[in-house]
């Protein structure tokens, strides 16, 4: 009787010992180091929890090269040093996967974080990797949303499991969650456009940053509502807000003529954003578009804007510029002029009688000799 009381009290005792180390960091995931790393997750010390995080941060973190530097970071030729990392297979990652997983719901925001930096994929997207990004941009932890945000732009998650936790977050005044949401709903692309009222509501209600948050309206390219929304409320923008907007709405040529009559300098705002309004002038060209009509009544056109308009009307107007002009501008100019119809000016008389040479190796760089006379030869000739 008393035998079998000691041997009760011994198991008794292993048991709680093996539930102890298992608790406190020992292994229960196996004999293996990546079993025994996520044994440590689950500890009941928070600073045991961080370090094996920390550790298996290093073993899904991809190779990196370290090159020694030497006076103002000149790179030193020394041999190759390349961070060892485990070969990890689709089921380790799924366990690292899962772990990160209950570390980004962790209590303690230290080891929130350390978890979100653990986030990686090695192998491409495995699904319980897009899990644990789902979870991470679902969060409500500032630093947890900017670490898996890096991992999420190289394998986003479905939208439709993130798309109310990033529209709420774009309208933050924390600058890190507003821009984190903007880098992401701009790589989603059209993926979003069905969510684009939600994301021009949350837009316009910004206090703060609202001016770079409007260039995703321009990477979504706004259906009619949309725009009209946009066109009333740009009603009150200031100069940069109101070139963002007016070169989203271009396809919207009365919205465009309705939101001059409120902000007389709509036109010239607009050229403000000559990079993206080229861009549909060139696609338009010659097509009589409408929004290419009311800008060429515009007196405030710059003369690149007249040049791609291209209408001989503007080649006094560009002359008129010319008189004050530096000789460099002037041979600006005289491109626009040309652009718009007007006469050719110096010309370069290239033939068998009269050979380039003038020939910038910039021009065609690490190409043959040969074929830059035949290039230049063969474009450049005028009789």
């Amino acid at each position: 009787m008393k035998n079998n009381r000691s041997k009760a009290i011994v198991g008794l005792s292993l048991a709680v010992l093996i539930v102890l180390s298992t608790r406190f960091g020992g292994p229960s995931h196996g004999t293996d180091e990546i079993g025994r790393i996520i044994s440590r997750t689950e500890s009941l010390l928070a600073s045991r929890r961080l370090k094996a995080f920390q550790e298996l941060e290093d073993l899904m973190s991809p190779p990196s090269e370290v090159t020694d530097l030497g006076f103002s970071g000149t790179p030193i030729e020394t041999e190759s040093n390349v961070k060892q990392i485990q070969e990890l297979s689709d089921e380790d990652i799924s366990r690292i996967a899962l772990a990160i997983q209950r570390g980004l719901v962790d209590d303690d925001p230290e080891v929130r974080e350390a978890a979100a930096m653990a986030i990686c994929s090695p192998n491409g997207p495995h699904p319980d990797v897009i899990r644990a990004l789902t979870i991470g941009l679902n969060s409500n932890d500032p630093s947890v949303i900017w670490y898996v945000s890096q991992e999420a732009l190289n394998h986003l998650p479905p939208l439709k499991d993130v798309i109310d936790s990033l529209i709420s977050k774009l309208s933050d005044d924390a600058f890190s969650n507003s821009w984190t949401m903007f880098d992401l709903i701009k790589a989603y692309g059209v993926q979003a456009k069905p969510y684009e009222d939600q994301i021009l509501d949350a837009i316009l209600s910004s206090k703060s940053e609202r001016t770079f948050k409007l260039y995703i309206l321009y990477d979504l390219k706004l259906g009619k509502q949309a725009a009209e929304k946009l066109a009333e409320a740009s009603a009150e923008f200031n100069r940069e807000e109101l070139a963002i907007a007016a070169v989203s709405l271009l396809e919207y040529p009365q919205l465009l003529k309705r939101l001059e009559t409120k902000k007389p300098e709509t036109a010239t705002a607009l050229q403000d954003q000559l990079s993206r309004l080229s861009v549909f002038m060139c696609e338009h060209h010659g097509s009589g578009h409408e929004t290419l009509l009311w800008l060429a009544e515009s007196e405030q056109l710059l003369p690149t804007t007249m040049a791609l308009l291209g209408d001989e009307r503007f080649i006094s107007e560009i002359g008129r510029s010319e008189e004050a002009a530096s000789e460099h501008r002037r041979t600006f100019l005289a491109g626009c002029k040309r652009a718009c119809g007007g006469p050719v000016g110096e010309q370069l008389m290239v033939d068998a009688d009269h050979p380039v040479e003038f020939r910038p190796k910039s021009a065609w760089p690490e190409s043959d000799d040969r074929v830059q006379q035949v290039l230049v030869t063969e474009m450049g000739t005028s009789k």
